[in-house]
């Protein structure tokens, strides 16, 4: 069975049309990924800058104060919870409200650092790849992959660390007296306790915005299917249809002859555009075969 011109003209529109759609996706979403992974791996970079100089310059001069005193433990000369506040009053800033920071732990100090579910399984990932720096993907929100992360783990790197994690004993009285011996204990060194995790909201940044370009692109394909759709029955009913009865009067023309011939009109030669033109000129034709052929 022959392929109609029309329909492989409309299959081929079609193919192209999907295609293109497809690569476009595609890169769009590659390059919306790759921008917000870029953006929150910078933020990540900055928030280490912001443990390490806790670590070196602030932690000396607060540490002592809260392993003599008994009041309530000074939170400052720890990393974690100056990277978090620190990251706290970037959001404050135009175009970072989208972004969050935590460094969640499985075994905290404080409960408010406890690893969600989700932060869970990425910390375990890292636990049992070792030599994994860095990773990223979607997190679930309301069931839908909506949140972008990048992570990387937390370890235990330093032999003072242990002094407020290894045991309660070792630990200064004022953390004692804040957060109690229940959490943050028995960390050991080279343990991997935690992640720091970076995440971005699929709205106005990079990713969302492609995601927004994806979604006005495959409006766009499907007005496109409408007007191919569209296309191929108007012109369908408008050029195809006529053209083929006229085909097929002119084979049958052919093969037929007699006076009663001359009377026959091909079907459209009534009409004043290019189908009327074709039709009459069958008819001329037609009749001048005739006449000689009589």
């Amino acid at each position: 069975m022959r392929t109609r011109l029309l329909v492989r003209l409309v299959s081929v529109n079609a193919a192209a049309l999907i295609v293109s759609v497809i690569i476009t996706v595609t890169s769009f979403h590659y390059v919306g990924v790759t921008f917000s992974r870029i953006q929150a791996e910078h933020l990540m970079d900055a928030m280490l800058a912001v443990r390490e100089y806790t670590s070196r310059k602030i932690n000396p001069i607060v540490a002592p104060m809260n392993s003599v005193s008994n009041d309530i433990f000074l939170p400052e000369a720890v990393p974690s919870y100056s990277s978090t506040k620190v990251f706290e009053y970037l959001r404050l800033r135009d175009g970072y409200e989208q972004y969050s920071y935590r460094e969640a732990a499985l075994n905290p100090t404080n409960p408010a650092d406890m690893a969600s579910d989700s932060e869970k399984r990425i910390i375990n990932d890292f636990i049992k790849d070792q030599d994994l720096k860095r990773k990223a993907g979607f997190l679930k929100q309301g069931g839908v992959d909506n949140i972008f992360y990048v992570a990387q783990p937390i370890k235990v790197s330093k032999e003072s660390c242990l002094t407020c994690h290894s045991v309660p004993s070792r630990a200064p009285r004022s953390q004692i007296e804040t957060y109690g011996t229940s959490g943050g204990y028995g960390w050991n060194l080279g343990d991997t306790v935690g992640a720091q995790v970076v995440t971005i909201k699929l709205s106005n940044n990079p990713l969302g915005i492609a995601w927004q370009s994806n979604i006005s692109l495959l409006m766009q394909f499907l007005l496109s299917v409408t007007a191919i759709v569209s296309g191929y029955f108007i012109v369908k009913r408008l050029i195809i249809a006529p053209l083929s009865r006229l085909g097929a009067f002119a084979e049958n023309a052919i093969h037929y002859s007699g006076s009663h011939s001359g009377s026959r009109i091909s079907p459209g030669s009534a009409r004043s555009d290019e189908i009327g033109l074709i039709a009459r000129s069958i008819d001329y034709l037609r009749k001048s075969v005739n006449s000689k052929h009589y």
